[in-house]
């Protein structure tokens, strides 16, 4: 069953700057996680963790996640800041994840203004679940960049042969 929490905080204002962070949290299938936004200057900065320790699905490897948190964007928008492991063995896409998005599949993404996705493009399925903590973090820089009021988070879990287990995470923030 899904539990959904959804938790905004104001967290302040700096002096003459339009800075504000967010922090929605939120869990799914026994993984909980918290995305983090900042803004200054037109520069978007987001991290994403990830704690699958409680993780209760049968996949066995996080192998792609997506998340909505603007209306529209570019790949040239995004900049890639940290994500689990080697920085390598991701690529980001736009897109959101689907059933497709699997090694034997072709990594397919389906459309979705707003989407973009990291998913796992090494030799392996990508980190294992259930696991600990998994950080991700991003900048986006362009005009006209707007947080959405409810982000969306997704998560595909694949088993040790790549093929997609158990039901794909969803939640709107």
């Amino acid at each position: 069953m899904k539990k959904w929490l959804y938790a905004v905080l104001a967290l302040g204002l700096l002096p003459g700057s339009a800075l504000a962070d967010s922090i929605f949290v939120g869990s799914d299938q026994g993984m909980n996680f918290t995305l983090q936004h900042s803004e200054s200057g037109g520069v978007h900065n987001v991290s994403l963790l990830l704690d699958t320790s409680g993780y209760t699905g049968t996949g066995t490897h996080l192998h792609a996640m997506s998340l909505k948190l603007f209306s529209s964007l570019d790949l040239s928008n995004i900049t890639v800041i940290d994500l689990p492991g080697t920085d390598a063995d991701w690529s980001l896409f736009l897109g959101q994840t689907n059933a497709n998005t699997t090694f034997a599949r072709g990594n397919q993404l389906g459309s979705g203004n707003g989407f973009f996705s990291e998913v796992f493009t090494a030799n392996a399925g990508g980190p294992d679940v259930p696991g600990g903590g998994l950080n991700f973090a991003w900048t986006f820089a362009g005009p006209g960049l707007q947080l959405q009021p409810q982000p969306t988070f997704k998560a595909v879990f694949v088993d040790d042969g790549f093929r997609k287990s158990g039901s794909i995470t969803e939640v709107v923030m």
